[in-house]
């Protein structure tokens, strides 16, 4: 671990709450999130409903700026999942994926004290399948769960690519906010990668994503678009549904800017040195929002992970 100063390295730590190695481990071999009760996952659960069938349910192609009436948005002929998955841009025609073997990319949103963290994977024909791992990055190490962790707690789909033998496929991982709510903030990876010896080349895939709380609605951490900033900074986008956030002002969201104070293992370490709600298409709480500065946030690097160093 290299940081700047010693002051901002006890700060990283105390601001950790408990969330070690040891732990993270701990978790990892605990069926069903350490006895947290199964959500419903339904179809009649507001969580799994899609309307377009096109295997993402409708709260995550809000967040992905996909309709939930149309599975094929932009009528390119490649389903909204499958450009998701391979990194184009679901409501542009003229953006269509790149050729690849093999894709990674996810998706999250809240719904009933559940925060739902979806792989969307794309494997092209005559690919072997790969081998899939979901996680925690704990202190800048990635812990693999075992399938007995989170299986209870997930649904799985399959579904056709636009060119014959191509697949689709989205595990739909539930996380409960109440477990979420312990921890200052709780990074995910999941990470496909093809078996030795199976004769494809293509080269390991992950992503990640850091949650944490915002008073009590979860929120996802990531990179400001530069609409937002030219500089750098982080936004906090809530996870729940608008209906959920009456009392949170709309078309703004919460800005934080702030520098990257330290590296640990596959993270860096980003300490945020103020926090404002800015112009941008969703909410945000001024309240929670200034409450974000002063945080130090460990932010895992999908390359480093896929990488293995």
């Amino acid at each position: 671990m290299v940081f700047t100063n010693r002051s901002r390295a006890r700060k990283f730590i105390r601001s950790s709450r408990g969330l070690t190695l040891a732990g993270a481990c701990a978790v990892a071999g605990a069926a069903g999130w350490m006895g947290w009760a199964t959500p419903e996952l339904s179809a009649t659960s507001s969580s799994g409903v899609d309307l377009d069938g096109d295997g993402l349910p409708d709260l995550a192609e809000a967040g992905v700026g996909s309709s939930p009436f149309a599975g094929d948005t932009d009528f390119d002929l490649y389903s909204d999942t499958e450009e998701v998955a391979r990194g184009s841009n679901p409501s542009l025609d003229t953006d269509t994926p790149v050729p690849g073997e093999q894709a990674l990319a996810l998706a999250s949103y809240a719904d009933a004290g559940m925060v739902y963290f979806c792989s969307i994977m794309y494997v092209a024909a005559g690919t072997p399948q790969p081998r899939f791992n979901l996680g925690l990055v704990v202190g800048g190490t990635p812990v693999p769960l075992a399938p007995s962790t989170y299986l209870s707690l997930s649904t799985y789909d399959v579904m056709a690519g636009k060119e014959a033998g191509d697949g689709v496929h989205v595990l739909r991982t539930a996380l409960p906010v109440a477990l979420l709510a312990n921890f200052s903030s709780l990074s995910l990876y999941s990470m496909i990668e093809q078996a030795p010896g199976s004769g494809s080349s293509a080269p390991p895939v992950a992503v990640a994503a850091t949650y944490l709380m915002n008073g009590d609605v979860p929120v996802l951490v990531r990179q400001a678009p530069g609409n937002i900033s030219p500089g750098s900074g982080l936004i906090y986008e809530p996870l729940s549904a608008d209906t959920e956030l009456v009392d949170w002002t709309p078309g703004k969201i919460c800005y934080t800017s702030g520098e990257t104070v330290g590296l640990i293992g596959s993270s860096v370490v980003w300490e945020t040195t103020s926090a404002n709600c800015e112009p941008f298409d969703t909410r945000c709480l001024p309240s929670a929002c200034a409450n974000n500065a002063g945080q130090l946030i460990e932010l895992p690097d999908p390359a480093f992970i896929a990488g293995g160093g």
